[in-house]
């Protein structure tokens, strides 16, 4: 017979699955409209973004931004689609 504990104790550890799988879910989410960016300097006084789909490595960073330059902040940004348009159309440039 089926008591009324184990009816509860199920119930409990359903909810805790679908939470969980609910917070993956927005996690996954979040990541596909967020970009990392990066902000460096080259003279201490004139800062540039430069965004990453991934976090990216030492190596990367430098082809985009070059060796002389000083990392300033990590951050991850929500991009609106227009603005991450405008941002990638001036990179291709």
């Amino acid at each position: 017979m089926i008591t009324e504990n184990l009816i509860t104790r199920l119930n409990a550890q359903a909810a805790q699955h679908v939470v969980a799988n609910v917070r993956k879910g927005r996690h996954r989410a979040l990541a596909s409209i967020s970009k990392y960016c990066i902000v460096t300097t080259k003279d201490g006084i004139e800062m540039s973004e430069v965004l990453f789909d991934e976090p990216p490595t030492i190596g990367q960073l430098e082809a985009r931004v070059g060796t002389d330059a000083w990392v300033v902040s990590v951050t991850m940004q929500r991009i609106s689609s227009q603005k991450a348009r405008q941002r990638y159309a001036v990179a291709a440039e």
